[in-house]
C-alpha cells in the first residue's frame, strides 16, 4: 500500500487556461493505492482511493495506469467521459488527473489538471511537488534495521 500526497501551484501566467476561470491555488490532496502492478492499461477504481482532493469532483469514476517506465497515471473522470489512451479534463464536467515520474524510485510531479465545470474553464499546472508515505516509513525501517545490524556483526 502506497499514499501520495500532492501539491499543484497555479503561478499566473504559468498555467494553462481554457475558459474564464481563476484555478484553486494550490491544489493538493491525497491517494492510495492498494495494488500495483505496471502495466500499460488502465486500471479501475478497486485498487485507489482519493482522499481530500480540494477541486470538485463530482461523480467521478478513479483510475490509474502504471507503466513499466515509471509513470503514474492517476484520473478522477465521470465514467463514459474518456476512452483507453486518451485521457484529459474538459470543461463540460468535473475531473481532474495527475502524472508522476519515477514512481517506484523517486517519485517526482510532472504534471496536473482539472477541469471546473462552474468555471467552464481547464487548468493545468507543472509547478508541484509529491510526497510518497509508504516508502517514507519502509526506507527509515530498512536504515534502522541496516544499523542494527552493523552493530551485532560477529
Amino acid at each position: 500500500m502506497t499514499t501520495i500526497n500532492f501539491r499543484a501551484n497555479f503561478i499566473p501566467g504559468y498555467y494553462n487556461l481554457v475558459g474564464t476561470g481563476t484555478p484553486k491555488n494550490p491544489v493538493t490532496g491525497s491517494f492510495t493505492i492498494t495494488s500495483l502492478n505496471p502495466n500499460t492499461s488502465v486500471t479501475a477504481g478497486a485498487n485507489i482511493t482519493l482522499h481530500n482532493i480540494n477541486v470538485s469532483l463530482s461523480n467521478t469514476g478513479v483510475f490509474f495506469k502504471d507503466t513499466e517506465g515509471g509513470l503514474l497515471e492517476v484520473f478522477a473522470i465521470p465514467p463514459g467521459k474518456f476512452s483507453t489512451g486518451t485521457f484529459g479534463v474538459s470543461t463540460s464536467f468535473d475531473a481532474f488527473f495527475i502524472k508522476i515520474r519515477e514512481f517506484k524510485t523517486k517519485p517526482t510531479f510532472k504534471e496536473l489538471q482539472y477541469s471546473d465545470q462552474s468555471q467552464t474553464s481547464t487548468f493545468g499546472s507543472t509547478d508541484g511537488s509529491v510526497n510518497q508515505i509508504g516508502r517514507q516509513v519502509l526506507d527509515l525501517f530498512r536504515e534502522t534495521v541496516a544499523r542494527f545490524l552493523q552493530n551485532f556483526r560477529l
